[in-house]
This record gives structure tokens, C-alpha cells and sequence, in this order.
């Protein structure tokens, strides 16, 4: 019995320090994606889900682990603070840096909308120089190619002005530039976003379903619940719009994540 409480003891102590370990390792994960709307090859930082956590002091291994990549635009795709937390200087402070490495765009999720009216982080978001895209489309150039970027921030069953985001920039048939859409939710993916005709969607929210079993995937993620089917990586159902879904950074629970630890996503866009 003495050798059997030992055994579990050890194995109880050698799991968390494994949880510790994994939560607190920042990891870059990269994917490819080829257009023939692209001249120049893109390359795309993606960060979600912060929810005010810190990477050292002010963010400071976040900021250079990003600034590694050497972005030529950094997307944010929301929840970078907790709804719990009306303080939003976490966010702004992280801004402020990241602004002076590439041009930011940042979609608003569920934890931003829901200070949306309590808070002034909009405001806040817009003065740090960061593009914020709540249920907006803005055009730019990018290393010589011409880009769409939407993003879309309400629920699509709350307003129909999120689905008319995502459906205007699907359906500009005048519009011939590599249409990029940041939108937190991965289920809209699943709802209808997959049969619309956009190049590429980038999304979080799922926590990589925050724990990531061997073969299986995630184990659990909000609005998809058990066994979420997107939760981490590529998703191309319908073969119109691909989606990249991030891990994210944190959690906004005290549940841990296990064998998933904070993710950079990085997008390497580059000619067919």
C-alpha cells in the first residue's frame, strides 16, 4: 500500500509539473497557403485568446517571440481580455509593441464584446494604431499584393450585420483581391461560412478544445461541446473558403490545458 500511495503521489506531482511546464511554453505553429492572387510571398502572424495572461514582464517574451517571425502583418482574432476584468491595460500595453513590429488587425471576440458597452476597449484598441475590423472590410497592399480583410465581431444569431460581413466580402464579384476574414468563431465556419467563396478565414475561441488527446484532437470547446471537430489547424469542408483555426494563448477557466501549450500561429501565403 506504502509503495502504491508513493506511486500515485509521484505521478500525481510529475502531471502537474507537466501542466506547468506545457502552459507556460510559448510555441510557434506554422502553415502553408498558396493562391494564385498572390504575387509575394505573406507572411501572417495570428495570435487569440490572451484573455490578460502574460508572457513576462509586460508581455515581453510574447512580443519578441513574435517579432522572431518576422510578420509582415499581425492578426488578432479576440478574447485578449477576460470579461471578468473591466481593466483592459494587458491588451492596450501588448498592442502598443506589436504596432511597432507589423500593422495589427484585430477582430473583436466574445470576452471584447462583452465589455463592449461597459468599457471603452474599443476606443482604447483604435488609439494604440491597431486596424480594428468590427464587422468591417478594409482593403490594403501587402508586400505588393492586394488584400480584403474583414472582421467579423457579433454572433451570427444575436445580428445579421456578422453574416452580411462575411457574405459581402464572399460575394464582391468586382473584388479581386486575396480575401483574408478574421473572425474569432470557428463555428461560423461550421454554420455557413464554409460555403462561402473567401480565401482564407483565421480563427481561435476553441482552445485547441484544451485538451489535446494523442489521435483524437480536442476533448471539449465552447458552442461545439465535446469532441469539437474545429478546435486546432486546417479545415477546407466545402472546398470555397479555408479555414486555420489557433490554439490560442490561454484559457478563461481554471481548467488547465494539457498537452497543449500557447500557440503562435504563423501563415506563410505564397503563389500556385
Amino acid at each position: 500500500m506504502k509503495i502504491f500511495l508513493i506511486s500515485l503521489c509521484t505521478i500525481a506531482i510529475l502531471a502537474v509539473v507537466y501542466i506547468f511546464i506545457g502552459e507556460n511554453i510559448l510555441t510557434v505553429e506554422e502553415y502553408q497557403f498558396k493562391s494564385d492572387k498572390i504575387t509575394n510571398p505573406v507572411r501572417i502572424v495570428a495570435i487569440s485568446d490572451l484573455h490578460d495572461r502574460e508572457f513576462g514582464d509586460d508581455n515581453k517574451d510574447l512580443v519578441n517571440k513574435i517579432k522572431e517571425q518576422d510578420p509582415d502583418i499581425i492578426t488578432i482574432l479576440g478574447d485578449m481580455n477576460l470579461e471578468s476584468n473591466s481593466n483592459d491595460t494587458v491588451v492596450i500595453s501588448l498592442l502598443i509593441r506589436l504596432v511597432n513590429i507589423a500593422p495589427v488587425y484585430y477582430c473583436l471576440g466574445n470576452h471584447e464584446m462583452a465589455v463592449f458597452d461597459s468599457t471603452s476597449i474599443v476606443s482604447d484598441i483604435e488609439s494604440t494604431g491597431a486596424i480594428l475590423l468590427d464587422d468591417e472590410i478594409v482593403k490594403t497592399t501587402i508586400c505588393g499584393n492586394d488584400f480584403s480583410i474583414g472582421g467579423i465581431s457579433l454572433f451570427y444569431f444575436w445580428d445579421g450585420k456578422a453574416g452580411a460581413t462575411g457574405s459581402v466580402l464572399s460575394r464582391d464579384s468586382t473584388d479581386k483581391n486575396f480575401k483574408l476574414l478574421l473572425c474569432h468563431y470557428p463555428e461560423y465556419y461550421m454554420w455557413w461560412l464554409k460555403k462561402e467563396n473567401i480565401d482564407l478565414i483565421l480563427s481561435g475561441h476553441a482552445h485547441g478544445g484544451l485538451v489535446r488527446l494523442p489521435f483524437v484532437g480536442g476533448l471539449y470547446a465552447p458552442e461545439q461541446r465535446w469532441f469539437p471537430k474545429y478546435s486546432k489547424g486546417y479545415y477546407d469542408d466545402e472546398n470555397l473558403s479555408t479555414m486555420l483555426v489557433t490554439t490560442g494563448l490561454w484559457r478563461s477557466s481554471w481548467l488547465p490545458r494539457v498537452n497543449n501549450p500557447p500557440e503562435i500561429m504563423v501563415v506563410n501565403i505564397t503563389r500556385e
